[in-house]
Order: structure tokens, then sequence, then C-alpha cells
């Protein structure tokens, strides 16, 4: 059951299941009890503060990812935020700043901090969970070990001649636009703190985005575009 919190409200959900369906994992007096499709308790762990947040459970029931994707508060560098289980054993977990060199790189609202996109998911048979965060790293996890397998840029990055920043730029019927830059998250800085370049995927306006330009033209990847921006310390 799931009480989401409208706007900057807490979150609160005490049952998950499966994507199957054959597994249910039940808050109750500070344990979670993985219940088959039978109703026989599998196995308990205790709760650390998870009711707040998000957890995935694999289709063999055996293995578990929570993740603090909404973060409570603004103190967060410390803040663990990443959890594997499997069969009811903690395997590892990740504090925030183990995974996020930039702790500016988040969404912020009154109560809360949001860290990463919200497309993550266990892939590959439910043996790796993926996540993506605003500073355009991808992350995969073994779910059975719970260890980091891959920390990579997307695939169309290229060290010596990418940019990725936020910036606004305005977009007219031409292709040709120039961004004025706000947060530089990888590469040089521009002069005057501004880059022209090309792009077709935005309508005539003023845009404010997160952008990936490679020798001069957009090459944002559809995962990471018209996302939250994550500038948390303005």
């Amino acid at each position: 059951m799931t009480f989401f919190a409208f706007a900057d409200e807490q979150r609160l959900t005490t049952v998950f299941k499966s994507e199957n369906g054959k597994f249910t994992l039940k808050y109750n007096r500070k344990k979670w009890n993985l219940i088959d499709e039978n109703g026989k308790k599998l196995y308990s762990f205790k709760d650390a503060g998870f009711t707040s947040m998000t957890i995935l459970i694999s289709n063999d029931g055996k293995k578990i990812t929570v993740i603090d994707d909404f973060i409570e508060g603004h103190k967060i560098s410390q803040r663990k935020v990443l959890y594997f289980y499997n069969s009811g054993n903690l395997i590892s977990n990740y504090r925030l700043v183990d995974l996020l060199s930039d702790t500016c790189s988040v969404v912020k609202s009154v109560w809360h901090t949001i860290w990463t996109l919200n497309d993550f998911k266990m892939t590959k048979s439910d043996s790796v969970f993926s996540i993506a965060t605003f500073n355009f790293f991808e992350m995969e996890f073994d779910t059975q070990t719970g260890q980091l397998i891959r920390k990579t840029r997307p695939q169309q990055f290229d060290e010596t001649n990418t940019l990725i920043v936020i910036g606004k730029f305005y977009k007219s019927k031409s292709d040709s636009s120039n961004l004025t830059i706000q947060k530089y998250i990888y590469g040089p800085k521009q002069p005057n703190h501004s880059i022209a370049f090309i792009t077709n995927s935005y309508g005539q306006g003023t845009w404010k985005q997160a952008l990936m330009i490679k020798n001069g033209i957009d090459i944002t990847p559809q995962r990471f575009r018209n996302k939250m921006l994550g500038i948390g310390c303005e």
C-alpha cells in the first residue's frame, strides 16, 4: 500500500511486489517480511527507514534492492541511499557520496532531495540493477553481490571533445542556437560561458536544459533529455 506524497509531502509505502506478482514484501513492526504467492513467509529483515524509499524485488524473490530516490532533507552526502539484500541478508550498501562525486548534481525541493533519474530498474533477468544520475553517469550493480560493476558516461561521450552543461538557450526556426551556460558538468570553461551549437530536438522558444554537446552538435541521449536539472547548490 502506498500513501504517496503530493508535491513535497512525506512518502509512505508499506507493501511492494515483484514484477511477476509472485512475491510480496510487507512492512510490519519495524521489519519487512517477504511472502510468496501461497502466503508463506520466506524471510524477514529489519527496517531502516525504507517506507519512504522504493524497493525492487527480483522475480525469484531472492534479490532485493532498496533505493532512497526521494531523500528526506538536504544533509545528504553521508546518507545511505542504496541497499542490496540476498535472501534477507544485507550484502552491500552505498552512501550518496560513494556514488555521486558532485553532490550538487541533485534536485532539491523544500523538504526532499532527488539524485537519480526515475528510470532505475532491474535488468538482465534481475541480475543487474541499473540507474542514471543527473550528472550523466550510468551505473550498474550486480544484484547477487551488490557490487558496482559499471560506471560510465553515455555511449556517445568522448573525453576529448564533449561538453556536458546546464544552460538556457532560445530556439528559433533554425537549428542553430547559442547556449548560455549556468553549470558545467563536464568539460572546459567556454569563453563568456557561452557556446554555439546545433540541435533539432526542440521547438521554437526559450529552453533551460542539461545538454551533451560534441563538436558543436547536441547529442544528448534521450534518457537524459528533458529531465529535472541537477543544480541543487545554486
